[in-house]
């Protein structure tokens, strides 16, 4: 499994270390103000209690945390000096250890999963079964890189994959700018229809104070949706190619780019090992949708029994470690590939240090209401709808400069999830403005490290790849405007 390269993210770490001066900066500029806090029941939104009710009837579940419009006030300034800005990294990181264990097993588990060859297997398979059918080839090795996107977060691990296809969807008369949207578009679209991913929606819901994976089957539906009019775009540039190579993009170099990957090519053979690797996938997939499933209708009726957060970390790593088992690994083997993966994933954990200080010296200094308060007065007089697509434009241009989703989540939820109360709009829905925002312009913005990555494997210049992208890019964009506008008026929360 390809490790995360620090050196790729300097960008995004000089950026958030710049935030992070900033934010103290800000701390002795912008006025302090403060917002009243309440707690709303979930099934009776219109029953409130202030902080101190919520306290004298024992915190009861079923409540969640929400900025009380109408109650903005400037307090006293209390600026973050060089010592806070210092500790603030550290302290950030206290406040959401949850997040950095779960995203470590989760790295751990499909680093396992990874060493047992599996899902190259798997593409494998899918080639030689489907290698003269190129449309249903392409659709199927998308959706399969979606799903595993969506499911649990992965991006980088697929950028290998894009030399295994060359070759096969070159003899299919394709060129190179379908192999890389298959594994770029359909991985993308995973990302950004995220549904099990603990890298964005965990982290996101659990800041807006939601249950996890809540909204599990209609995150279903739109990752579906999406993957089709994905599929149904790179298929049909693929097919102008084949019928006429001069209508290819990268046609004034087409006799180049065939010898970035050789015909030799080695297509790992799908054996019974990998079979059982992802049936076992598969069981404890089914098994996680049985426990959302089974903890939402509880929640319906009153307090949920399950623990469903601990079960799902628990099914994690039974995805991971019985993969390897069902695959033949030793036990030795699995312990180091679940170490590297950790290792890979380290990265991820000084950008979620980065990203809290942020958060931690602007609450000290006690800006984020100040923050909170002329956003939501900018958007008064709109409509929820309006808002909601404001939101999600604001989330596509942070990630430009923040292509960390993680680091994306944590930065920006905590001003977004308060304001989404302020303009009447669920929680759920600012979470999923969030993934759509952070996911689909990964495919688009040069600012992604991964996407340059990509690209140069098989010597496609950024220009003629947003020449490709661009008009898929401003379907998607409009289609996930209208999805929101749709979901907000059936009142989906």
């Amino acid at each position: 499994m390809p490790a995360i390269r620090i050196s790729n993210m300097f960008f995004t770490f000089g950026l958030l270390i710049a935030m992070v001066i900033l934010s103290a900066i800000a701390t002795w500029t912008v006025p302090a103000g403060s917002y009243d806090r309440g707690y709303v029941n979930l099934d009776n939104p219109d029953s409130v209690l202030d902080q101190q009710q919520y306290r004298d009837q024992g915190e009861p579940e079923g409540f969640r945390e929400v900025v009380l419009a109408g109650t903005y006030r400037q307090i006293e300034q209390n600026p973050q000096g060089p010592v806070a800005v210092l500790l603030a990294p550290f302290r950030g990181l206290l406040g959401v250890w949850f997040i950095v264990v779960f995203i470590f097993i989760v790295g751990g588990s499909f680093a396992i999963f990874h060493g047992t060859g599996s899902l190259g297997a798997l593409v494998g398979w899918l080639v030689n079964r489907y290698s003269d059918r190129g449309s249903l080839l392409i659709g199927s090795i998308m959706f399969l890189f979606a799903a595993f996107a969506s499911l649990f977060g992965l991006f980088e691990e697929f950028v290998p994959y894009v030399l295994v296809l060359l070759p096969i969807l070159n003899r299919l008369k394709y060129d190179v700018i379908v192999a890389a949207a298959v594994v770029l578009v359909g991985a993308g679209i995973g990302f950004a229809c995220a549904t099990l991913n603990p890298f964005t929606v965990a982290i996101a819901q659990d800041i807006a104070r939601l249950s996890l994976y809540s909204g599990l089957l209609v995150r279903f539906g739109l990752l579906i949706l999406f993957s089709l009019v994905g599929i149904w775009y790179v298929n049909r540039y693929a097919r102008q190619v084949a019928s006429d190579p001069s209508r290819s993009i990268m046609a004034d170099i087409r006799a180049n780019y065939t010898t970035v990957a050789e015909e030799s090519q080695n297509v790992l053979q799908f054996e019974p090992r990998h079979r059982r690797a992802l049936q076992t996938v598969a069981s404890g997939i089914i098994l996680m949708l049985l426990v959302t499933i089974a903890d939402l209708i509880w929640r319906l009726v009153g307090k949920s029994p399950i623990p469903a957060t601990e079960i799902r970390l628990a099914l994690f790593l039974y995805i991971g470690f019985g993969a390897g088992m069902a695959a033949g690994v030793r036990f030795g083997q699995m312990m180091k590939d679940f170490w590297h993966g950790i290792v890979t994933f380290s990265p991820a954990l000084i950008l979620i240090a980065l990203s809290q200080a942020i958060r931690v010296l602007a609450e000290d200094g006690r800006i984020i209401d100040t923050v909170l308060f002329y956003f939501s007065e900018s958007l008064q007089g709109v409509s929820p709808t309006v808002s909601l697509i404001g939101m999600y434009g604001f989330q596509t241009v942070m990630n430009f400069f923040v292509p960390s989703g993680s680091a994306q989540a944590l930065l920006t939820m905590p001003i977004l999830a308060p304001l989404g109360t302020l303009v009447d709009v669920p929680a759920q829905l600012v979470v999923l403005a969030f993934q759509f925002g952070d996911g689909f312009s990964n495919i688009f913005f040069p600012t992604n490290g991964l996407l340059i990555v990509t690209l140069g494997l098989v010597n496609i210049s950024w220009l003629r790849w947003a020449r490709f992208i661009l008009p898929l890019q401003i379907i998607l964009m409009a289609l996930a405007a209208v999805m929101l506008a749709l979901l907000l008026g059936l009142g989906w929360s």
